[in-house]
């Protein structure tokens, strides 16, 4: 069950880059847009309300962040632990998987000479690329060989195995 909740998030998650890099007319995330629409909308209009402006629309984050506190409050059955279980473990594990797999189908996709227009990979770029371009301003490129993928995932990893379960330990304490 927990497993279809991360879907779900995976997928505001993903939206949530689609709209960041506009990736509207990319027709896989179209269909993505007209699936979470009827949920995104009531987050937007409760943004606006709450008069949280940024400069990309955080609306498919909230809800990703609401369902994951939901999920964990549910399985936890405590308001605390399920905060820190849901946001903590759900939305930042989630969110480091959906980079560290995009990050893969992007590598793989480059030895495969696929084009990069291809919607997928548009898709897989879109959600790791914030986290590449300054790495890339550190360790350019060195002709053919690109160090920055490899960087990015020894990070990614540093995160996912260190910091976010110390994390979710010192919140249980």
């Amino acid at each position: 069950m927990l497993f279809i909740f991360q879907i779900i998030i995976a997928a505001f998650i993903i939206r949530y880059h689609g709209e960041r890099y506009h990736l509207q007319f990319n027709p896989l995330m179209r269909k993505l847009f007209e699936l979470t629409d009827p949920i995104i909308k009531p987050a937007r209009e409760l943004a606006k309300k709450a008069n949280i402006r940024t400069r990309h629309d955080p609306s498919a984050l909230l809800v990703a962040g609401a369902i994951a506190l939901l999920v964990g409050i549910i399985t936890t059955h405590s308001i605390l632990r399920g905060i820190q279980l849901g946001l903590f473990a759900l939305l930042f594990g989630t969110w480091l998987n959906i980079m560290i797999y995009s990050l893969f189908i992007v590598v793989i996709a480059s030895w495969l000479q696929t084009p990069p227009q291809q919607p997928v990979i548009q898709i897989c770029r879109a959600c790791h690329e914030w986290l590449m371009q300054p790495i890339r301003k550190i360790v350019p490129p060195l002709g053919m060989l690109d160090f920055t993928p490899i960087i990015a995932l020894f990070l990614l990893y540093l995160v996912k195995d260190n910091i976010i379960p110390a994390l979710v330990h010192l919140s249980l304490v």
